[in-house]
């Protein structure tokens, strides 16, 4: 029996925006479960446990984001450094293993916005250097008209200085622009920067406060599409 796609939870009204800014990993790409993948070898072979449930909340963070709150649940003793150092190097082979994945719907999407004549931007708490990677490796290299990475705001998501960059990058104005996430984190990022959010759920848990301040919950990127080629019907 073939699979049913839940339908939108709620809010699948949407207004026609004038530009939209993509999240990177969870969201354009299937890279969440690899870097788990990666996290957890990375215990198994250094033997230190870090809290279940802990990685789900680095999602959406910057390097530096996430350090600091690791300090704090790890073992005591442990060498933090070591340990990001080898989950770094674990997901990074994995990633060259293969194609970087993309989330199911994403070349539909794009390709609908781009014949449409919408720009697109990326903000990523990634690092330039390993965005630009991952995006040539999707093949999303050039479907982007501006990219901002983690490193280039003195404070990533949650902080919606990300998300203001791009929009602004786009010259576009944050109420009339959309942003497409799939983490608290990243929810807290875009609408802190006036930007209408949907939010389309990937393996982290988005508590019900998050939900309630996006625009729309979508399951999956295809749902998504549908809206918005609904809201540039008009309706």
């Amino acid at each position: 029996m073939d699979e049913i796609e839940p339908k939108p939870e709620r809010g699948a009204v949407l207004a026609w925006p004038a530009a939209v800014v993509f999240d990177m990993d969870g969201t354009l790409l299937d890279t969440e479960p690899i870097s788990l993948a990666a996290w957890r070898e990375t215990e198994a072979a250094t033997g230190v446990r870090i809290p279940d449930g802990f990685y789900e909340t680095m999602i959406g963070q910057s390097e530096a984001g996430y350090r600091a709150r690791l300090a704090d649940v790890m073992p005591p003793g442990c060498d933090l450094d070591a340990f990001v150092r080898e989950a770094n190097a674990r997901y990074r082979r994995r990633l060259h293993e293969a194609p970087v994945p993309h989330k199911r719907g994403l070349l539909p999407l794009l390709d609908f916005l781009r014949d449409a004549g919408v720009p697109l931007a990326v903000a990523t708490s990634t690092h330039r250097a390993m965005a630009e990677i991952k995006l040539r490796h999707a093949g999303l290299g050039e479907r982007f008209a501006a990219l901002v990475c983690g490193d280039e705001v003195p404070d990533s998501k949650p902080h919606p200085e990300i998300f203001a960059r791009a929009v602004e990058a786009l010259g576009a104005a944050p109420a009339r622009c959309l942003a497409v996430e799939d983490s608290p984190n990243g929810v807290l990022s875009a609408t802190g920067a006036g930007i209408s959010t949907v939010l389309v759920p990937d393996i982290a848990p988005v508590p019900a406060e998050i939900r309630a301040r996006a625009a729309a919950v979508f399951p999956g990127l295809d749902a998504l599409r549908e809206a918005l080629e609904v809201a540039r019907r008009g309706g």
